[in-house]
């Protein structure tokens, strides 16, 4: 599944998700109308999630409400500010069922942290490997060299 069939399928999983029932009797508690949800798709691979809030502001004079009113036709300033949290999913899998099923969508792009810390701990045994060995031949080279017999080392004596 590639394309923009792979983004249908994230964006009817994240719906889901996140959407309340709009007939749930605590609708108007959760989620009040002054909030905005942003879900951006800028890949096949990671979705982006904003929440926004609708703020609108009375003008401080009688001349920014006038202006505003002659903009926009109502007296109040509106502006959208960004309340957070923000944050990237990387979707790994999507099933057909709840916890399992067919998969609809694997990411073959996805490293699982537990990959990337076996190869880090590897890498620090390959550095002391290479240390140990450095050490083995400091230590033959040592060895190797041979000092020859001085002729003055017994006339002190």
């Amino acid at each position: 599944m590639r394309g923009i069939s792979c983004i249908f399928l994230h964006a009817s999983v994240i719906s889901i998700a996140f959407h309340s029932n709009p007939e749930h009797e605590h609708e108007h508690l959760s989620i009040p109308n002054t909030y905005i949800h942003s879900i951006d798709f800028l890949s096949l691979h990671q979705i982006w999630v904003r929440n926004y809030q609708i703020v609108e502001e009375h003008a401080s004079n009688a001349k920014e409400a006038n202006t505003e009113k002659k903009l926009t036709g109502s007296d109040m300033k509106t502006s959208l500010v960004e309340i957070g949290p923000r944050f990237v999913l990387n979707p790994i899998r999507i099933f057909r069922g709840s916890f399992g099923g067919q998969t609809l969508f694997q990411n073959e792009q996805f490293i699982s942290p537990n990959a990337v810390r076996a190869e880090n701990n590897r890498n620090k045994g390959d550095s002391y490997e290479g240390r140990k060995q450095a050490q083995r031949k400091r230590k033959e080279r040592g060895d190797a060299i041979v000092l020859p017999e001085d002729p003055l080392d017994s006339v002190f004596q």
